[in-house]
């Protein structure tokens, strides 16, 4: 999350073999270029993370990451997505991705179940 944030509180789901989930709640100093567009009451004062921290977390700078790293990832991009997915009808707000791009229902329903573009 880029700037600096206030009060965070974290949450973090272990996966022997695949690595960490953090669901991360805090107040950030900045918010991701897409939603400085916006109203605030469109995405709301609080951010909400959610992070896969693989094993080897320099893995996710190779240009070729190991086969246990692609695996990995393959099985925890669909459960980051059900994560945001049950916690937007709590929370409401805008969903941006580690891109920078805002994600809509039906991608963010897509990523849950697997499925990308």
């Amino acid at each position: 999350m880029p700037g600096s944030v206030v009060a965070p509180y974290e949450l973090v789901a272990r996966f022997e073999y695949d690595g960490d989930v953090r669901l991360t709640f805090s107040r950030p100093a900045r918010v991701a270029t897409v939603l400085e567009r916006m109203s605030w009451r469109d995405h709301g004062p609080f951010a909400y993370a959610v992070r896969w921290e693989p094993p080897e977390p320099d893995e996710l700078l190779a240009e070729q990451p190991s086969t246990p790293h692609v695996i990995a990832r393959g099985r925890i991009a669909p459960l980051v997505a059900r994560t945001v997915a049950a916690l937007m009808p709590a929370v409401g707000g805008a969903v941006v991705d580690d891109g920078g791009f805002l994600v809509g229902p039906a991608e963010l329903a897509a990523r849950a179940h697997g499925r990308t573009r």
